[in-house]
């Protein structure tokens, strides 16, 4: 049976700790942008399709506090310090920064305004 990698749950990524194989088999959920930031930089989450997939995960959680109603300026403050922050986690890492330039994309379709809930789950 195939295992997982990387899964959301729902509020959270749960990974594999990688650096706990092959002796352990421990789950680490991610539920804030620095959690996952920390595990790709410790190599928790390895694999350049599962960095890229694990990137794109940070940025939902480092966006998802923004709530409703709140200023298109303060959703595109929260995503900007979001990719910020992971981007510097694996400067050399291709599927990371392919990853976070289509979050970016994706978001960069959006209207200026109120931010509106289908942003955070239309497509991202």
């Amino acid at each position: 049976m195939p295992v997982e990698t990387i899964r959301w749950t729902g509020d959270s990524a749960r990974i594999i700790d990688q650096t706990k194989l092959p002796e352990e088999l421990v789950y680490l959920d991610c539920q804030d942008v620095e959690t996952m930031a920390e595990a790709i930089e410790s190599l928790r989450i390895r694999g350049a399709p599962a960095i890229g997939i694990a990137a794109a995960y940070g940025v939902v959680l480092g966006v998802r506090d923004v709530s409703s109603g709140d200023t298109w300026e303060a959703f595109e403050q929260a995503l900007n310090s979001s990719i910020d922050r992971l981007a510097r986690t694996r400067p050399t890492a291709i599927n990371l920064f392919w990853a976070l330039d289509r979050m970016r994309r994706k978001v960069e379709i959006g209207s200026q305004g109120a931010v509106d809930e289908g942003v955070l789950t239309s497509g991202l």
